[in-house]
């Protein structure tokens, strides 16, 4: 199941970074079609904030928006601590003295 987690973790970061890049290369031409805000954030909050923040940082992409700058971190967090508690879950058992 880890396995699987990391896999999709890793697709959509890989979605994420992506969106982020064609995002930025929309915002410098006018009235090119953007994706929205709300679209990057899903994309982040369901496996992609790694993708993601890579991308802000790599083209300087929504930096300086509040939701980016601290929730893309905040989802990355969340990702980290989810993978760390289904590692420990399968490790922890076999440490157990009974």
């Amino acid at each position: 199941m880890i396995r699987e987690l990391l896999l999709f973790f890793l697709f959509m970061s890989i979605a994420a970074f992506f969106a982020m890049k064609r995002d930025k290369e929309a915002a410098k031409i006018a009235g090119a079609q953007r994706i929205p805000e709300r679209m990057l954030l899903l994309l982040s909050l369901f496996g992609g904030a790694a993708g993601a923040l890579i991308a802000m940082k790599r083209y300087r992409h929504k930096t300086l928006h509040n939701r980016f700058r601290y929730g893309i971190p905040a989802m990355l967090a969340l990702h980290v601590l989810l993978l760390g508690w289904l590692i420990l879950k399968d490790v922890l058992p076999l440490f157990s003295v009974e």
